[in-house]
């Protein structure tokens, strides 16, 4: 089993707001595309994170992301096509807390993902919205499996229902944050 940090879980949510998990991943092999125009590095030009992407295998990105504090933290990103939307399966990397395995195999590793409304010439991107999520998940429980951990959301569907799920709610006003809008460059 990998050990992961709980501080890469929040950084993976620091990269979008609104960030919601899930034990499972919102891929099959199938499903993965690979869009070279990702890329390089971009920027949100409100603000000091910097988002390099890389290639790393045949069809995974990896991501470094630096925080507002230049603090990087590394990831590794699959693009998937679910219908005509597009999505990116986020992953933290396996950080090196250097040493204690038995502290380290209490660190549950979680996907996230993030809508992709363009590639060109900005690179904008939406995540759940997880109040909205929240309370649509009180009046339609049976949407997509749950399960709140310290208060936050967990999503435990298969991987099948995260993706009608996610389909299904691409259409509903307000399920999505306001885009985030990258730029090339530094």
């Amino acid at each position: 089993m990998t050990k992961y940090a709980p501080a890469f879980i929040v950084l993976c949510c620091a990269i979008f707001s609104g960030c919601v998990t899930s034990l499972n991943p919102i891929y099959t092999d199938k499903d993965i595309v690979f869009d070279t125009s990702i890329l390089g590095e971009w920027h949100d030009p409100d603000s000091p994170e910097k988002y390099a992407f890389s290639q790393s295998g045949e069809n995974e990105y990896h991501l470094v992301y630096t925080d507002d504090n230049g603090v990087p933290a590394d990831f590794t990103l699959r693009m998937v096509r679910l219908d005509s939307l597009r999505f990116f399966d986020v992953f933290p990397d396996e950080p090196d807390l250097g040493g204690n395995e038995f502290y380290e195999m209490h660190f549950l590793p979680v996907h996230s993902f993030v809508r992709i409304l363009s590639t060109s010439p900005t690179l904008d991107l939406a995540t759940i919205d997880d109040e909205w999520l929240n309370k649509y998940l009180q009046t339609h429980p049976q949407e997509i499996a749950g399960q709140e951990i310290e208060g936050e959301l967990v999503l435990t569907g298969q991987t099948s229902d995260l993706q009608k799920f996610l389909i299904h709610i691409s259409g509903i006003k307000g399920a999505f944050d306001e885009p985030t809008q990258l730029i090339r460059g530094e």
